[in-house]
């Protein structure tokens, strides 16, 4: 999250701030699968969802809208573990 935002204060743009080369200096793996995370740009670029992959098959998930609102959600797998998503919740 603070590395899409750190580059929103360069661009203006939460567009220019999701792709795998814009997220590559985190050092974490991009895509959908287990362990990995995307950034996508919402209303227009104004805001950002990120959604985080666990390895125990639940998604955690950090949306920021337009004005600024954040907000963290969660689903788990239905495993054994709901790796701390608490509900619907982080």
């Amino acid at each position: 999250m603070s590395h899409v935002e750190s580059c929103f204060a360069q661009k203006q743009s939460f567009s220019d701030c999701t792709s795998a080369e814009a997220l590559n200096p985190t050092g974490l793996a991009i895509g959908t699968d287990p362990g990995e995370v995307t950034a996508t740009a919402t209303d227009g670029g104004d805001g950002y969802t990120i959604v985080a992959y666990s390895r125990s098959g639940n998604t955690f998930t950090i949306d920021k809208d337009s004005d600024g609102v954040i907000t963290r959600s969660c689903e788990t797998s239905g495993g054994p573990s709901n790796g701390g998503c608490n509900g619907s919740s982080w």
